[in-house]
Formats: structure tokens, C-alpha cells, sequence
């Protein structure tokens, strides 16, 4: 489970950066346009993008654990809208998949 995410000098977070800290098993992240909720989960959902280099992520006693973000992509990547509005199929292939 994440304890805590320092996120430095990426996006809106500068070189004093930010912590968030005593995460919990599920964490909901809200804030104002900018303010750096999608920089978050982007870093979560791939942390070895060179332009996170200075964040980092802390896990319960060392022991890293599976992070799982739902976000812009991951609705891009999982979620395909239909002709109906609200209605959506849900599945483990890509929407680019789903259209061909």
C-alpha cells in the first residue's frame, strides 16, 4: 500500500514539491483545474517517465505493491462510448481494438 508521493519539479509542482502523506488503501485526489491531479496519477501510472525523476512513492514497510489509477487514460485506453450517451463496454481490449 502507498504511505506517501513527493511530487517535485514537474508540471504545477516545483523544486519545494509536495507530499502527500498517510495514504490510504484507496485515495481519491481533487482539486482545482491545474493544481496537479492528472500530473498524480500520470507519475502513479508510470513512474519511469524521465520528467518524474524527483518524485518518488513510499509503500508500507518497503514492500512495493501493484498501483492501479483510474484517469483520462486509462478511460482512453479501457472505455469505447457507443452511439448511446452513457452507455460504454468495459473489457480488457483496447478501444482501438474494439473499433477495428
Amino acid at each position: 500500500m502507498i504511505t506517501n508521493i513527493t511530487m517535485k519539479n514537474c508540471a504545477s509542482y516545483d523544486s519545494d514539491g509536495v507530499k502527500l502523506e498517510d495514504c490510504d488503501k484507496i485515495n481519491f485526489i481533487y482539486g482545482h483545474n491545474g493544481s496537479g491531479k492528472s500530473t498524480i496519477s500520470n507519475y502513479l501510472s508510470d513512474r519511469t517517465v524521465a520528467r518524474y525523476n524527483d518524485c518518488c512513492i513510499e509503500f508500507e514497510n518497503g514492500i512495493e505493491t501493484d498501483v492501479l489509477v483510474y484517469n483520462k487514460a486509462f478511460r482512453e485506453k479501457n472505455l469505447q462510448s457507443t452511439d448511446m450517451p452513457g452507455v460504454f463496454t468495459l473489457g480488457e481490449a483496447s478501444a482501438e481494438q474494439l473499433a477495428k
